[in-house]
């Protein structure tokens, strides 16, 4: 009977204990749960944060293409509201005729892990929601969370930009106009005899009979065409 006796008390405390280890097995399962959960909520916080004070678009979307995260700036730059962005496909950003070469492009990095996109910086063409074109700059990364996978661009409208270019590249070919077509060599290089040429005009071949490729080339070739007893003098 004592052996009866004692072998239930044994039971008893081996339910107790694997009563309160399963308690303990759980409450902390659910306080890392509850932790990670945190860690979550303070990331997606801060991103979100940072995300919104930027002064460049920042679009998020998943592997279907569909828009998960809009920013102020991005509001600014295709003139769509958080709340008309959020769920959409992110091919609506860009022209109709490029759609699917992105969508394309978000399949293939999806499915085979090639992304020769990601982490370079690629100028396109944009679209906002009056339909207006413009060049704008983006840089694509890919993230997981789980078994899922996300894009978040990064997007710069660079119109003023490009005018900006456009204005200088203008004004180059004014100048190159005038350049090359005074009856003289104008010329740029840097100082001294042995001076590295960085332009020279092509009214040098007809004066002098080199080529601008073979003068370029050859960085003492100038000097040797100053008289002997000049040379010290220049």
């Amino acid at each position: 009977r004592i052996a009866d006796v004692e072998s239930l008390v044994m039971m008893g405390v081996g339910a107790i204990l694997a009563t309160l280890l399963f308690r303990r097995f759980t409450w902390a399962r659910r306080s890392a749960e509850s932790r990670a959960a945190d860690e979550r909520a303070t990331s997606e916080a801060r991103f979100r944060a940072v995300a919104q004070s930027a002064n460049d678009a920042v679009v998020s979307a998943d592997a279907q293409g569909t828009v998960v995260f809009w920013n102020e700036a991005a509001r600014r730059t295709f003139g769509y509201t958080e709340e008309e962005a959020l769920g959409q496909p992110v091919t609506m950003l860009v022209p109709e005729r490029h759609r699917e070469t992105c969508l394309a492009g978000l399949r293939r990095v999806v499915e085979s892990g090639q992304a020769r996109m990601i982490g370079k910086t690629l100028e396109l063409e944009g679209q906002r929601k009056d339909g207006t074109e413009f060049p704008l700059e983006l840089s694509l990364a890919s993230w997981s969370m789980g078994d899922q996978t996300f894009f978040t661009t990064m997007i710069r409208d660079i119109t003023d930009r490009r005018k900006a270019e456009d204005v200088l590249r203008d004004r180059e070919a004014r100048l190159r106009a005038i350049v090359e077509n005074v009856p003289a060599i104008v010329y740029t290089a840097e100082a001294g005899p042995s001076g590295r040429w960085l332009y020279v005009s092509p009214q040098v071949e007809s004066l002098l009979g080199f080529s601008p490729e073979e003068w370029m080339a050859d960085p003492g070739l100038w000097f040797r065409q100053i008289h002997p007893e000049d040379q010290a003098r220049v």
